[in-house]
């Protein structure tokens, strides 16, 4: 977008007292995407009939103490009648905030311009803009410098432009601009939703004369051109770290292996990404992937690998994520192989808990009637173990039909569990005829396969050694009861 501008002659009183615009063709800048500011070119409310320039503040913008306003560049030779060349765009704008020009070429301190614009908490911005001194008034060989003061979020810097009317050779009129701009910049953090940015005359000016008989100014006039707020926006960093919970490892030769993936492949630094230890215990600077620099808004998972003879279908594995980017709308993964797309200032940081899988007990029960006996349902029996297994009642409805109770998880595993049941008393003569045990999930726990039995008994008492009490194992005890006349 282009603003076109008409202008008009100009008048001048009292050297850069008042200027009338009424036929001058002022060409404008829109402004840059990334700007957080309105009107960064300042740009007049209304370019084409603008008739005073002093103490007006263009759109978007206020004056702080007795300040003036904008000015358009290709202005600068009619006011000094011909004697200085227009002075040169800062970024092609055709605008300039003149700080005391115009019916103050001697500004007090604090004298400037003000705006605020919407910033997120804890966020880091960039500012540049251009600056430019200027020896104002008709001290021929005058140098000295200008000092302004950019306030923005608790950030306070001042910014010295050095002059010399004599070798930037523009004459003796009015307005002896210094010739190039020069870019400044600076970095700060936003505190709150809003923030203002403030740019002010911070002293009056250092003079000097070749010739004595020239007046010292108080200040000199200094210019601002096109500021430019953009957020710094970081790439995104993922750290994954390990943790083991429980009663640890398993064997005390299991390890892990972090990753941060694309598309399947590893991503990250793989160094330190390999725990080490024993126990519950990782080894400080290991089990991580460090902090990787990953790109925003591309797909990652988070993954782990077993080390040193690890059967990750031994444990249970769990993710917890965090993000200090407390603002962010990057969904965190739940769970490992979970894809999610972090964005720019992200920091993420994700835990891989690992607990070994506990071991279960179920039994099942058959009820045996040997006729001419009668079988008058229920038939329950009561089992009762240790280890963390509670008291339960298993019924049958149907002789000779196979029940199956409720799977409990067991407190500990490597400890021998016993399981005890007690018969019916509400009819006489039932009584157990064999209690088997077997692991039906051996292929994960790598205990002995079905059909091999693991221990058996004929009375109302089993206990399962605790060597076959390991992580992932479905132990499974086949109860078989029988009433005979």
């Amino acid at each position: 977008m282009t603003y076109i501008c008409k202008g008009s002659h100009v008048n001048t009183l009292n050297r850069k007292t008042r200027l009338i615009l009424a036929g001058v063709l002022l060409p404008c800048l829109a402004a840059q995407a990334a700007n957080l500011l309105v009107n960064p070119g300042f740009v007049p409310s209304n370019p084409n009939s603008y008739l005073d320039y002093t103490a007006s503040a263009p759109p978007g913008w206020a004056n702080t103490g007795v300040s003036n306003g904008p000015m358009a560049l290709n202005l600068i030779s009619v006011l000094t009648q011909g004697a200085v060349n227009p002075m040169p765009a800062y970024l092609g704008s055709a605008f300039v905030y003149d700080l005391g020009g115009f019916a103050n070429p001697n500004p007090n301190v604090g004298d400037g311009i003000t705006q605020s614009f919407a910033t997120r908490p804890g966020h880091r911005y960039h500012l540049t803009f251009g600056h430019n001194a200027e020896a104002a008034g008709s001290k021929v060989f005058e140098t000295g410098s200008d000092a302004l003061r950019v306030q923005v979020a608790g950030t306070d810097q001042t910014f010295s432009s050095p002059y010399d009317r004599n070798a930037a050779g523009y004459g003796q009129a009015c307005c002896a601009w210094q010739g190039a701009w020069v870019q400044r910049s600076l970095d700060f953090v936003a505190s709150g939703v809003s923030t203002r940015l403030s740019f002010s005359v911070a002293t009056v000016s250092n003079n000097s004369y070749a010739s004595a008989s020239v007046s010292r100014n108080g200040a000199n006039s200094q210019m601002v051109a096109w500021p430019v707020v953009e957020e710094i926006i970081d790439p995104p960093r993922i750290t994954v770290v390990k943790a083991l919970t429980g009663s640890g490892r398993i064997n005390s030769t299991d390890q892990f292996t972090l990753s941060i993936q694309q598309a399947g492949v590893v991503q990250n630094d793989t160094t330190n990404s390999t725990t080490q230890g024993a126990g519950s215990t990782v080894t400080g600077g290991s089990g991580t992937t460090g902090a990787f620099t990953a790109t925003a808004n591309t797909a990652y998972t988070i993954n782990e690998a077993g080390s040193g003879g690890t059967r990750l279908a031994q444990y249970n594995a769990s993710l917890s994520c965090t993000n200090a980017s407390t603002d962010s709308t990057t969904v965190l993964p739940a769970s490992l192989q979970q894809a999610f797309t972090p964005d720019g200032n992200d920091v993420i940081t994700c835990t891989v808990s690992n607990a070994p899988a506990p071991a279960s007990l179920q039994v099942t029960q058959k009820a045996i009637v040997t006729a001419p006996s009668t079988f008058n349902p229920p038939v329950t029996f009561s089992y009762t173990g240790n280890n963390g297994w509670m008291q339960q009642p298993v019924s049958n409805l149907v002789v000779n039909a196979v029940v199956k109770g409720v799977a409990q998880n067991l407190t500990a595993v490597n400890v021998a569990t016993t399981q005890t049941v007690a018969v019916t008393a509400t009819e006489s003569g039932w009584s157990v005829v064999s209690m088997r045990c077997t692991d039906t999930n051996a292929a994960v726990s790598g205990n002995p396969a079905p059909p091999a039995v693991l221990v058996s008994s004929t009375n109302n008492t089993i206990t399962i050694p605790a060597i076959y009490v390991v992580p992932n194992a479905a132990l499974q005890c086949a109860v078989v009861g029988s009433r005979r006349q």
